[in-house]
């Protein structure tokens, strides 16, 4: 039998949000496997011209980054949110994120 699930977001800007979904299929033994997921749901934000296109060095981090482009480290999250991630300790060296403007932050 298939059956859909949703997992919600336990902390942070995610809380009580349904961040993703997928399908399992429960056998006969009552044992369950995943079939497929079937969206992950994150908030989106378009994309501004006068966005910055950054390049992720060795040791950078989303918060370092917040305070760099808006003087507030707590706005990690816009660049999460702009550029997908969910995980803010999961940028690598080479990445290329994209910062929203100073003016789209300035609204939080």
């Amino acid at each position: 039998m298939l059956v859909d699930r949703n997992v919600t977001g336990r902390n942070l800007r995610y809380s009580g949000v349904d961040i993703l979904s997928f399908t399992v299929v429960e056998t006969s033994d009552g044992s369950e496997n995943v079939v497929y997921f079937t969206d992950i749901r994150f908030a989106r934000r378009p994309t501004w011209k006068d966005s910055v296109m950054y390049y992720v060095k060795d040791g950078d981090m989303l918060d370092a980054l917040a305070y760099y482009f808006y003087g507030k480290e707590e706005l990690w999250w816009i660049i999460a949110d702009q550029n997908k991630i969910d995980d803010p300790d999961d940028i690598q060296m080479g990445d290329v994120l994209e910062i929203p403007p100073l003016r789209v932050a300035a609204q939080y």
